[in-house]
């Protein structure tokens, strides 16, 4: 009898036990249910994050880019990847200016990034860049990438053509010079002939004869 109670001891026991794994395997579930819902509304922001970040870089007019500490491109839009002439974003990433533009250019590009990485300073310029083998004048802004504790990860950029800006500019400026020019020629040539009638009329006076010229 006292064999039969304590084996019933156990089973009861052991039912308890099982009951409150079950408990705590639902309440397990329950929590897992809401991570997974939460994992799954953070994934969601994430992407409709990356979608309105996609069309702002791919809607502005100019050039844009990010690349790591070591000068390797990690983001850029359409845009850029064509200035390149590569065939599609992913040919890119990985990739430094060494590997896309002219030597020349590419060097002064990475003093850029570093001059911009040391100092934790932005850079504006106007420079040219090779666009598929032309070159045009673009307005370029680049500034440092920092991390959550201000840190120096890479650097971003923006540039704009302006090519046909400096063109007017340029025109302007020589149409400037032009006119200064016939403006001088001109001034020069009522100096001369005021010299000249001063000549005559005192040649006139000479041989007693009236001033021409006032």
């Amino acid at each position: 009898k006292k064999a039969f109670e304590a084996q019933r001891e156990e089973i009861q026991k052991t039912g308890q036990a099982n009951k409150e794994l079950q408990t705590d395997i639902a309440k397990l579930n329950v929590e897992l249910q809401k991570s997974g819902t939460r994992l799954f509304d953070i994934e969601q922001k994430l992407k409709q994050r990356e979608i309105y970040l996609t069309a702002i870089i791919e809607n502005l007019p100019g050039l844009i880019w990010l690349k790591d500490s070591e000068g390797k491109f990690l983001i850029a839009n359409s845009k850029f990847v064509n200035s390149c002439g590569i065939n599609n974003y992913e040919e890119l990433i990985g990739l430094t200016d060494l590997d896309i533009w002219p030597k020349t250019h590419a060097e002064k590009y990475i003093f850029d990034d570093q001059k911009i990485i040391s100092s934790g300073k932005s850079y504006q310029v106007e420079e040219l860049i090779s666009e598929k083998g032309n070159e045009k004048w673009f307005e370029t802004f680049k500034t440092p990438v920092f991390d959550d504790v201000r840190n120096i990860i890479g650097t971003a950029g923006y540039s704009m053509d302006i090519t046909e800006r400096k063109q007017y500019q340029e025109s302007l400026s020589k149409k400037i010079n032009e006119l200064k020019f016939l403006n001088s020629l001109m001034i020069d040539r009522e100096l001369k002939m005021v010299e000249l009638k001063k000549e005559i009329n005192e040649l006139l006076v000479k041989f007693g004869l009236e001033k021409k010229y006032d």
